[in-house]
């Protein structure tokens, strides 16, 4: 069983460098699959050959963590149509799913084994303790971070989860399209290697912000300290849905104020589908007491995107093209 992948700026911390993950991405959400051919030269990104297609139905059958591939020859069969007219064949690819499939947890534990099966055991059972899932039915990931002031236990340790029901059946239908998934990992988490690095004490706050929900990420330095996700099931009112973000942005910002007092903000960043941004501009700065910046060029790593901008399919925030950057970040580890 493959497992899944957290994002390599983790190996740097622990000073070991990970297998440099294929050119190649599919980024797939719930009714579009997208591929893009991303990777490292020199000091820039090259991105390039963005390419998308519609799903005619919903990829992943419903459920808090997704579930099984509904149509999993029509997935085939999409991943078959975007590398149709590439100049070279797709043997090995990174795949990125959204935060409803890919969850991220932090835990402390007493201590994290070396050993596979007793690493897994650790994760597992604190896992239990922290999601209503069925730990048996997913698999997951765990790194050891830098330890926080005043946490529970001396190893703190950020898990990634995903059901495992679903990455077989992903797996499967990217095999049949001849094509192995070497890299599995979540959307959020490789935003940050795409972003340009900060001081190593500094704190920082993204916001990732679509119709279906949204995610914050606050770190210190390249390391996230705190990841919260909320999914918009169905559309709240205006009012409804700033109390449940102030409240979640509140109980952020008092994490932090209990482990690092007084401790401001070097940036605030956002990246929201279009006609997202303003509310969530104001709500950041009231809260985080901080200014608010929109992710553009000056946060990126360097990057030259050669593909055509007017296509229909082609991005249109930079929401959809963070993670795939990050993906190519991972290649200089």
């Amino acid at each position: 069983m493959r497992s899944i992948k957290l994002p390599s700026w983790i190996e740097r911390l622990l000073g070991t460098a990970p297998v440099p993950p294929p050119p190649h991405v599919f980024v797939l959400g719930e009714s579009r699959l997208t591929y893009a051919h991303c990777a490292q030269q020199g000091r820039q990104v090259e991105l390039s050959r963005y390419r998308s297609v519609l799903l005619e139905e919903p990829a992943v059958a419903s459920g808090l963590l997704g579930g099984a591939v509904r149509q999993p020859q029509a997935l085939t069969e999409a991943v078959q149509e975007l590398c149709s007219s590439l100049p070279e064949p797709v043997s090995e690819a990174s795949l990125v799913l959204p935060e409803e499939w890919f969850r991220v947890v932090f835990a402390d534990v007493a201590s994290l084994p070396t050993a596979a099966a007793e690493r897994q055991q650790v994760l597992q059972w604190k896992l239990k303790r922290l999601v209503p899932f069925r730990v048996e039915d997913l698999r997951l990931s765990g790194t050891v971070l830098s330890s926080l002031p005043q946490q529970e236990e001396p190893v703190r340790v950020m898990i990634g989860f995903a059901l495992d029901e679903l990455l077989r059946g992903l797996e499967a239908s990217f095999e049949e399209a001849g094509i192995n998934l070497g890299w599995i990992t979540g959307a959020s988490l490789l935003s940050l290697d795409a972003l340009r690095p900060v001081d190593d004490q500094a704190l920082t706050a993204l916001a990732l912000v679509q119709e279906g929900g949204y995610t914050l990420i606050f770190c210190r330095g390249e390391e996230p300290i705190l990841h919260r996700f909320k999914a918009a099931d169905s559309p709240l009112p205006e009012d409804a849905r700033r109390r449940l973000v102030e409240r979640d942005l509140k109980l952020s910002r008092n994490f932090l104020d209990e482990r690092f007092p007084g401790a401001p903000f070097q940036r605030v960043l956002l990246a929201a589908s279009a006609g997202l941004e303003g509310h969530w501009e104001e709500w950041l700065q009231e809260t985080l007491e901080a200014p608010v910046e929109l992710v553009g060029e000056n946060h990126v790593l360097p990057v030259n995107t050669d593909f055509d901008r007017g296509a229909p399919d082609a991005p249109t925030s930079w929401l959809e093209v963070l993670p795939i950057l990050g993906i190519a970040q991972q290649e200089v580890a």
